[in-house]
């Protein structure tokens, strides 16, 4: 059953309307404009009496972490409906600029829900709709030969009716705000030791970070010093100093110390020796040397090598590198605190083959497939020797001979070089050999 149920403040329609409750409906002027909240960036709305969301539909603070926007409107129309246990809301209001930079600002907006708040000419406080869902927003560009203009409309549907604002909320001039207090780094307001900034002050800001003064109120508009902490060493500055702290405090979560070397403006220094390494079959580990002023680390994910450590701190210190049995060239990237970066340029080129090799007598062309995992180059100590696509070679024009003979061929490619003997046998001149060559027939 549909339940309509009019409440405060906010009746000033026509009652009833089609299947559901027509609550309010307007087309009025209005004063100050309209202002905009992100939903998001609200984090509380403090209501009448206790806080309760549930006693009442008068709020006394917007608490939000971002400031308003206000959208420089005159005149709106209005219209809220009931139905099925929530509140359909349209705004409908009308501007006027000739600056594209609008066009801009309003193309980004659509994409975010807002809640708005706007006060009726002639009325104390504020009308404010979208809570909790928050409200979309679409905008439409008028062009007329007097000027452009834009139609914007906010719609959408909420848990909540409309409801009114106290009028302070958006008279920035008295508003008094929750006060929080945040250490401040900025270049000339913080002690240098190393790469770390200590605060020199910590203000009282409110949720936009906007500076506060003793009455909590707005440092701009009360004329007031803001209120702050002080680094026991600081000076007061411009501040209405309330105490004084070590490099140990921390105020809402936030520590007054940090590292930060643009602040400190500190040098970064960070080399590794040597800057390449080259692996083979035989050499398969070895060290660097690695040189920073801050804390460092490998950014990298080695695919070749493995590190008996990838962090570390200042001074120098020696890392061994180990070869995995990759192979190929990568280039490491090394990372220190402070910011700049160090390169590792490592080669991993491995030849497997075996040696000797055998070929009977008279042999004199002879093909081989290494595993190599780099291209190679080969020379022969007798005939020619030539790398073929496929990875193998071929060594040809031997010169024949009943003798037995060596043939050594030579394969390189980075730091690795491999030698394999090819030997060939040669005939046997034995007695026995040559009684068999006389009375047998050999058959092949």
């Amino acid at each position: 059953m549909k339940k309509c149920k009019l409440y405060r403040d906010i009746s000033v329609g026509t009652g009833m309307g089609g299947d559901g409750c027509n609550l309010v409906e307007m087309n009025v002027g209005i004063a100050d404009g309209l202002y905009v909240i992100n939903i998001d960036d609200i984090d509380s709305l403090v209501f009448e009496n206790d806080s309760r969301a549930d006693t009442s539909l008068f709020i006394e603070t917007i608490n939000t972490s971002q400031p308003y926007y206000r959208i420089d409107a005159t005149n709106i129309s209005y219209e809220m409906n009931y139905e099925d246990e929530s509140y359909s809301h349209q705004l409908t209001a009308s501007i006027k600029s000739v600056r594209t930079s609008i066009e801009e600002v309003l193309d980004d907006a659509v994409h975010g829900r807002y809640v708005v708040a706007f006060k009726v000419v002639g009325e104390e406080n504020y009308k404010f709709i979208g809570w909790k869902e928050g409200l979309s927003l679409d905008e439409i560009l008028n062009i007329s030969s007097e000027n452009n203009g834009f139609t914007l409309t906010f719609s959408g549907t909420t848990t909540y009716p409309q409801m009114e604002v106290d009028k302070d909320n958006f008279n920035l001039a008295n508003k008094v705000f929750e006060p929080i207090f945040e250490p401040l780094f900025e270049v000339g307001k913080v002690v240098c030791d190393g790469g770390w900034a200590i605060a020199m002050y910590a203000v009282k800001v409110n949720a936009a970070g906007q500076a506060l003064d003793s009455d909590n109120k707005l440092v701009q508009y009360s004329g007031k010093k803001q209120d702050a902490y002080k680094f026991a060493s600081a000076s007061d500055g411009n501040y209405n100093i309330l105490g004084t702290y070590d490099q140990t405090a921390s105020y809402n979560g936030k520590s007054v110390r940090m590292y930060d070397t643009s602040l400190c403006n500190v040098e970064c220094r960070l080399s590794i020796s040597p800057s390449t390494l080259n692996f083979n079959s035989t050499t398969t580990s070895s060290t660097i040397s690695i040189t920073s002023n801050g804390e460092w680390q490998l950014i990298s994910s080695p695919s070749t090598v493995s590190f008996s450590r990838v962090q570390g701190g200042v001074n120098d210190q020696t890392v061994w590198v180990y070869a995995e049995g990759g192979c190929g060239t990568e280039i490491l990237t090394f990372k220190n605190k402070i910011g700049c970066t160090a390169d590792l340029t490592v080669n991993t080129n491995t030849i497997k083959i075996n040696s000797p090799i055998y070929y009977p007598n008279r042999t004199i062309t002879m093909s081989l497939s290494p595993i190599a995992c780099c291209n190679y180059s080969a020379t022969s100590s007798e005939g020619t020797v030539t790398v073929n696509p496929d990875g193998s070679f071929t060594v040809s024009g031997i010169s024949g001979q009943n003798t037995q003979k060596t043939v050594t061929v030579t394969l390189s490619c980075g730091s690795e070089t491999k030698t394999v003997e090819l030997i060939i046998y040669g005939i046997d001149t034995s007695k026995g050999a040559r009684a068999i060559s006389e009375f047998c027939e050999v058959i092949e």
